[in-house]
């Protein structure tokens, strides 16, 4: 099948050149992430110019492989296949290959960006943003259009007269957000009848005009969704986090798998909210490969309460080392919790990178550090150290109530028996 597929993919540029035009660097990467909903980061080393230069077949394949990692959590090889050669690609092929060979993924409708599938029955969720929206229901009614005057937190149902799936595809566009730090935008908990989701929630609740940005409080929490965390899902937010804006927004939803979308939450270039991201991907079990380097790269500033309390608790399989800088461009002074329980019982950890935290200094709070990475016992290495010093070096009286457990049960790291028993 593959044969036959990459075959025609070559054929299409031998024999159609001139009807298609050749594309560069930069189209392949816009293409996939615009009519695809998958972002694959291009390599910080590229320049202007070497993005708008003509991509060969390899490089598509290629392109290929990294998405399907993104989806899936495992990357394909067809970028080492006879089929990767050093032929120009064009328009037509390009296009041929995202829809013949990316794994669970459709063209984005940008007037319905975000899609789930629901089983049937009676089906509800909660929105709050003011704006004017519309909804596919999937089963043949009339589009239902919501013109919201205010934010107050609606609930919206319909009712499915056979049995599914069905494709229900949402549009529109907020001008305003609720205000309550318990609110989401929109929100699907606990909704037993959706099974997957995918699109660009953000395109229909973006950051507005103002710098105001929405929450995603619990929206997909305890759900029984399948398949992997979309990976354009928040990609257009920018500007600075809100309280709460992610706080629990995939908690206790473990049939989401694969590996975390580097850019799932879009460019946050802001100081940390207090609960940004709180539990958000705790007990989601069945994540996979590694925390991505950038996750959280663009937030800077001086620590908030509960900002990454249990953000990854029970990751139980995740891997891989925990990325250097993960945290780097939050500095100053300790707030209570800032780091509880972080990715305690993320059992598959095997390392945590240099430079980790931030320049954190001053007075300890509590749980500043309680049990940030309790119970990950296949870790190895050294614990993590701030302008070359270890933690418990900084916080040498720091208290049970402010760090303990930080490092409970990881007694393979090589300096555990040097630790204070606090952060034993």
């Amino acid at each position: 099948m593959l044969k036959r597929i990459v075959c025609f993919l070559l054929g299409l540029f031998m024999f159609g050149a001139n009807a298609a035009e050749l594309v560069t660097v930069r189209y392949i990467h816009e293409l996939l992430e615009h009519n695809y909903g998958v972002y694959v980061p291009v390599n910080d080393t590229l320049t202007d110019t070497d993005l708008d230069t003509p991509a060969n077949m390899e490089y598509l394949l290629y392109i290929v492989d990294l998405a399907n990692e993104f989806i899936r959590g495992t990357p394909t090889a067809y970028s080492s296949t006879v089929y990767a050669t050093d032929d120009a690609a064009d328009t037509v092929a390009t296009i041929q290959a995202f829809d013949t060979l990316l794994e669970e993924v459709e063209v984005l409708d940008h007037e319905y960006p975000f899609e789930i599938t629901v089983s049937g029955g009676n089906f509800s969720f909660t929105m709050s943003a003011q704006g004017e929206f519309y909804i596919d229901w999937g089963d043949g009614s009339e589009e239902q259009i919501i013109t919201k005057s205010d934010t107050n937190n609606t609930t919206y149902s319909h009712s499915f007269s056979g049995e599914g799936p069905y494709s229900v595809r949402f549009g529109g566009l907020a001008t305003d957000y609720n205000d309550d730090v318990t609110t989401a935008a929109i929100s699907f908990y606990d909704n037993s009848t959706i099974s997957t989701i995918q699109g660009n929630l953000s395109i229909i609740f973006p950051t507005l005009p103002d710098g105001k940005n929405p929450r995603f409080y619990q929206s997909f929490a305890e759900m029984s969704v399948t398949g992997a965390i979309p990976a354009n899902l928040f990609i257009d937010l920018v500007g600075a986090p809100v309280e709460n804006m992610f706080y629990r927004t995939f908690y206790g939803s473990s049939g989401f798998r694969g590996a975390i979308p580097e850019s799932l939450f879009g460019t946050m270039t802001g100081a940390p909210a207090p609960g940004m991201f709180y539990e958000t991907f705790r007990g989601v079990t069945q994540l996979t490969g590694s925390v991505p380097v950038k996750l959280f790269s663009s937030i800077t500033g001086a620590p908030a309460e509960n900002m990454f309390y249990g953000t990854f608790y029970g990751c139980s399989k995740m891997r891989g080392e925990i990325p250097s800088g993960l945290f780097a461009g939050i500095s100053g002074a300790p707030a209570p919790g800032m780091f509880d329980q972080t990715f305690a019982n993320c059992s598959k950890i095997s390392s945590i990178g240099e430079g980790v935290f931030g320049n954190l200094s001053g007075d300890a709070q509590n749980n500043m550090f309680y049990r940030t990475f309790y119970g990950n016992k296949k870790m190895t290495g050294y614990s993590p150290k701030i302008n070359g010093k270890y933690l418990y070096e900084i916080w040498p009286s720091a208290t049970t109530a402010q760090v303990g457990g930080m490092f409970g049960s990881c007694n393979k790291i090589s300096d555990y028996r040097s630790m204070p028993s606090a952060w034993r």
